[in-house]
């Protein structure tokens, strides 16, 4: 797994937890949905409710102290990143600007 997708992973997780929530999200959907990232593919799932679903999730496990979930959710939100990462070259650029951001 690429370096860069494993500290994205992180910083996402991180601020999903965080206040900088919303913007980190918008930029998150925007490189999906700009042509930086693999087109949508027909009937799948929305990229912002799948980031609103794993947010709630780890702010579960945040709340229960759950590290062992929240650890899960960040190798999940890594493969989803280099799937992305794998589709379209250009979204390494993308990462490297949301792990600085957070």
């Amino acid at each position: 797994m690429d370096q860069i997708v494993m500290r994205a992973g992180r910083a996402l997780v991180g601020a999903m937890a965080g206040d900088d929530w919303p913007q980190v999200r918008e930029r998150v959907v925007g490189f999906w949905l700009d042509g930086s990232g693999p087109p949508p593919q027909p009937g799948g799932v929305d990229m912002g409710a799948e980031l609103d679903e794993l947010r709630e999730q780890v702010l579960r496990a945040r709340a229960e102290s759950d590290r062992d979930t929240e650890k899960a959710l960040e190798g999940a939100c890594q493969i989803k990143l280099q799937q992305l990462l794998s589709a379209s070259p250009a979204v390494g650029l993308d990462l490297s600007h949301i792990t600085n951001q957070v």
